[in-house]
């Protein structure tokens, strides 16, 4: 059920229906030109059927109206009962447990829906482009889409209740504790922790083949680590909102990083085996973003120790190489 309900917000369910409604008046579209004999049919025999569809509609908007109003005394009786047992971390525990939010979210999208189809906007448009030949197939297969929607929503919607039910009884609700903390704390526990322990091994696995590679003529590269006073800032970015380091495209990081060393050699062994201006002996880029670090305003998060200037083309690919998101502290 949580795999059907995925979308998990209002947008994402109204986006995916209208790519659907669109790809099927292109289809009805194409089929038109191609076989005029599609979309041929009596006026009246297409309002009797436009008639049929409309009415199905206005009882399937009668039913997710009703889907709502359980959902919504539902959750008022769960916030009641966990406001008086002080339990607003088992209220997050039986949003997660009941797919509150998706089946929610799910029921409004179906809604507006039925409601904006009532008036068929886009098939509209294409009855009146074709010169009224266009056939009711289109709509019946939108109103069976539309009817498997509200199954599923009436499928969550039994879930929801029972858990619901579950939730309100003491000994329930511990097992229902218990079950999201093995099934979602602990493996986004573990998860964060390897996404730490993978990024700070990026600049370690970058640099040993560089080694491998290059010898005494190596650079290193070090990412999630602070960089020293006197290195010299490389790239600095004006964050409007709090980020967090969301992804790293090791492709291009390392792309970057392998420009930059090529022309550091280059450097070295025409100035006799020692890069120019080298304040140590290997020429390091730091990355110093760190996972778990929001960061907010003007920061300077790349940084040289010796080496050559980055070029204009290394540093778009460091910028490319690091995601950041919006924090979740800034929401």
């Amino acid at each position: 059920m949580r795999a059907l309900l995925s979308f998990e917000n209002f947008g994402s369910f109204i986006a995916a229906y209208v790519a659907l409604d669109v790809v099927l008046v292109v289809f009805d579209t194409i089929l038109v030109a191609r076989l005029p004999t599609w979309g041929a049919q009596t006026s009246a025999d297409y309002k009797s059927g436009e008639a049929i569809i409309n009415g199905i509609a206005s009882f399937l908007i009668t039913a997710q109206v009703g889907v709502l109003g359980v959902v919504s005394i539902a959750l008022a009786l769960v916030t009641l009962v966990a406001q008086r047992d002080a339990a607003s971390t088992d209220v997050r525990i039986y949003y997660h447990e009941a797919l509150a939010f998706e089946i929610v979210a799910s029921c409004i999208a179906l809604l507006a829906v039925l409601c904006a189809q009532l008036v068929w906007p886009l098939q509209a448009l294409l009855h009146a482009w074709l010169g009224g030949q266009t056939p009711l197939a289109l709509k019946w297969v939108l109103l069976c889409a539309h009817i498997v929607w509200l199954i599923l929503n009436l499928a969550a919607l039994a879930h929801f209740v029972a858990t619901t039910f579950r939730f309100v009884q003491q000994s329930s609700r511990e097992r229902i504790r218990l079950r999201y903390t093995a099934n979602v704390i602990m493996p986004d526990d573990i998860t964060a922790r390897r996404r730490i322990e993978i990024y700070a091994r990026i600049g370690g696995t970058i640099s040993q083949r560089d080694a491998s590679q290059h010898g005494a003529l190596a650079c290193s590269l070090r990412v999630g680590f602070p960089a020293s006073a006197a290195s010299t800032d490389e790239i600095a970015t004006v964050f409007k909102r709090r980020v967090d380091v969301h992804d790293v495209r090791t492709v291009l990081l390392d792309l970057a990083f392998r420009s930059w060393s090529r022309r550091c050699r280059k450097v070295a062994t025409k100035a006799g085996g020692a890069a120019t201006g080298v304040p140590r002996m290997t020429p390091l880029l730091v990355v110093s973003p760190m996972i778990g670090r929001s960061l907010f305003g003007r920061v300077a998060w790349c940084h040289r120790d010796g080496g050559v200037k980055l070029s204009r083309l290394e540093r778009g690919l460091l910028k490319a190489a690091f995601r950041f998101k919006r924090s979740d502290h800034a929401r």
